[in-house]
């Protein structure tokens, strides 16, 4: 039999591709128009004044250095120049020198102006509250002592019987004069006795001012010329029994303090 022929498919139409239908164009949305702000405007302020710069007054042309004038002509200037009247003006007065006390006495100035008080008699300046004057006695005696004149012995004599006096100064410059003229009266007496001087040993340890240095200073000479008119041995037992009893003294102190 002859071959039957291949069966076709019915052609269908083609197909409308496919779109999203068209839809009518909505119209824009249109904001609500607003009224325009109104710009801000800043508050006028008055205008400053400006600040005018003080006027400053106009310096002077710089003015030519004058020529200087010749020797001559200064010579002749200097010449006519009237004089200086001298001044008037009353000297100003110096400071006074510092008054110190002396126990119990009189103010006494420490540097004062050297005074002259050689007219008066020497027992009265040695007995005298014045410092001043205590210090010209020794000095007199010590020049009468160590001179040799007719004086020294009434010197030595008067220093002797004024050894307390010596012994009781309180300030360093009657301590040095006093002390001083100790020792030219020990250095020059012909008749030291040595039970006069050796109590002195005791009573310069025992000073209530041998703590200072002045006093260290002088005292150790003037045990030294005792020496030469006691024995030795004499002076160094007075020194060891005045250290022993100053040392049992404080000993003695020391325990009644820590008792209470």
């Amino acid at each position: 039999s002859p071959p039957l022929p291949a069966a076709r498919a019915p052609a269908s139409p083609p197909l409308p591709a496919a779109g999203a239908p068209a839809s009518p164009p909505l119209p824009a949305a249109a904001a609500p128009a607003s009224p325009p702000l109104p710009a801000a405007v800043a508050p006028a302020s008055p205008p400053l004044p400006t600040a005018a710069a003080p006027a400053s007054p106009a310096l002077p042309a710089a003015q030519a250095t004058a020529p200087v004038p010749e020797a001559p002509a200064v010579a002749a200037a200097v010449a006519a120049a009237p004089a200086a009247a001298p001044s008037t003006a009353a000297p100003t007065a110096l400071p006074s020198a510092p008054m110190l006390t002396e126990g119990g006495g009189e103010m006494v100035p420490e540097f004062g102006a050297e005074q002259d008080f050689s007219t008066e008699p020497l027992e009265s300046r040695l007995s005298s509250k014045d410092l001043n004057r205590r210090c010209s006695a020794y000095a007199e005696l010590s020049g009468l002592m160590s001179g040799g004149t007719d004086g020294a012995a009434a010197a030595f004599e008067l220093l002797k019987t004024s050894i307390d006096i010596c012994l009781a100064e309180a300030l360093p410059k009657g301590q040095d004069s006093a002390l001083s003229a100790l020792s030219v009266y020990l250095e020059h007496c012909p008749d030291v006795a040595s039970a006069d001087v050796l109590p002195l040993v005791r009573r310069l340890i025992e000073h209530k001012s041998i703590d200072k240095p002045k006093m260290q200073q002088l005292v150790p000479p003037i045990v030294v010329l005792i020496t030469e008119h006691c024995e030795c041995p004499a002076v160094v037992g007075e020194i060891s029994a005045c250290l022993g009893e100053l040392e049992n003294a404080k000993k003695k102190t020391a325990g009644f303090l820590k008792k209470q």
